[in-house]
């Protein structure tokens, strides 16, 4: 049978390249043991952003080739928008023993989350701004747009 030219996304199919990164960790630890991989099980780890764009239907279908290799586990790490519909797909191809999801929130300091204020500047040292955020916005614009 001849290998796919389209992901299960419909996304062209890249070459696949097998890069290796081993940190140096003894192979019985936590982390490890969290996903059901022993010493000597290869754990296929993938963490990051669990979206549409990272076309993680690769993972899921080299999990489900690799099905009866008990020795290779996969685990994804993160959230995003495409995490409820991988997790549906695991969940369909029976493949809940063979791929772990483990949920990771938003960092307390994510940039989504923060409500900027002067008021700390304002209470220790008395600043005031001298323009408005209008203002403010509008030069900013204005400069990056001279940048582009």
């Amino acid at each position: 049978m001849a290998p796919s030219t389209t992901t299960a996304s419909g996304m062209p199919a890249p070459s696949v390249k097998r890069l290796r990164f081993v940190p140096d960790l003894p192979r019985d630890n936590d982390l490890r043991r969290e996903f059901g991989a022993g010493p000597k099980d290869v754990l296929v780890l993938y963490a990051g952003n669990i979206g549409e764009k990272q076309d993680l239907d690769l993972v899921l279908d080299a999990a489900e080739r690799l099905r009866g290799h008990e020795e290779i586990k996969f685990a994804m790490v993160g959230a995003g928008a495409a995490r409820k519909r991988l997790k549906r797909i695991v969940e369909e191809r029976g493949l809940g023993e063979k791929l772990t999801f483990e949920y990771l929130p938003v960092f307390e300091d994510d940039v989504r989350l923060r409500v900027p204020s002067i008021e700390k500047a304002r209470s220790i040292i008395g600043w005031q701004p001298t323009v408005s955020v209008d203002e403010a916005l509008e030069f900013c614009l204005g400069h990056l747009s001279s940048k582009v």
